[in-house]
């Protein structure tokens, strides 16, 4: 009887991952959203787009916010990975306020794009999660650098 539960349930956060993963099979989802999360790596990690005292902090935001993203599909049905990028994108943006490098501007105008495109399509309440998400990542960096000044000067 208990193993029979048990296999249910992990039958259920099974379901639950790979439909939260894949945007519930909507490839055009996957595609704008995996896209957008590869681009806010981007702004952390490419030379060209990421000033070298604005990358610290940003796996650490990432993992949290994934665990934050993948909890929200276990509790609450929700699906895809747009709390990451728009965390990833507001660290970003906290870093430099949109100035920089053609190569920054223009994946950070993707990310611009991204929430504009959410919040025309999709309801009300998932541009205010993308926009706590932003605000989380922007909060995420000023802590981060915050934490960084006094290591420098202790």
């Amino acid at each position: 009887m208990i193993s029979g539960v048990v296999g249910a349930g992990v039958a259920n956060v099974t379901t639950a991952l790979l439909l939260g993963a894949t945007y519930d099979g909507s490839v055009k989802h996957c595609v704008i959203n995996y896209a957008l999360v590869a681009a806010g790596v981007g702004l952390h990690t490419v030379p060209e787009a990421s000033p070298v005292d604005q990358r610290g902090g940003w796996v650490p935001l990432a993992v949290v916010i994934a665990v934050l993203q993948v909890s929200l599909w276990l509790v609450m049905n929700a699906a895809g990975v747009s709390l990451v990028w728009s965390a990833l994108y507001g660290h970003a943006f906290a870093g430099t306020g949109g100035r920089g490098r053609p190569l920054r501007l223009a994946l950070l105008s993707a990310g611009a794009l991204g929430l504009v495109y959410y919040a025309v399509t999709f309801p009300p309440v998932t541009t205010v999660a993308h926009l706590l998400a932003a605000l989380m990542g922007a909060g995420w960096f000023c802590g981060w650098r915050s934490i960084e000044g006094r290591k420098l000067s202790a």
